[in-house]
């Protein structure tokens, strides 16, 4: 009835941008693919003028992500748990 999977580390030392960092594209915000056109105003000033902006918003995902452990997530989901049923198991342990 349960998954394959273990944790190397007990939930609480597992943050969510540990999971983050594991699984995911480093870059959320992707620009243009190809090169801009260069004789274009906004084509040659987008990427200079996004690239900041992208990378704040990048950041304070990444601060707010590193404040939340797997255990925190665990615990949250118990909260909503009816009391009759029972709380969910820590995974890997």
């Amino acid at each position: 009835m349960g998954g394959g999977m273990q944790l190397a580390k007990k939930p609480g030392k597992i943050s969510l941008i540990d999971v983050y960092r594991a699984v995911e594209d480093p870059e959320i915000f992707a620009l243009h693919r190809g090169k801009p056109d260069q004789k274009c105003l906004v084509g040659k000033n987008i990427q200079r003028v996004l690239s900041p902006r992208f990378d704040k918003a990048q950041q304070a995902l990444e601060d707010e992500l590193a404040t939340v452990t797997l255990e925190d997530i665990v615990n949250d989901i118990n909260r909503f748990k009816p009391a009759s049923l029972d709380a969910v198991r820590e995974p890997g342990l």
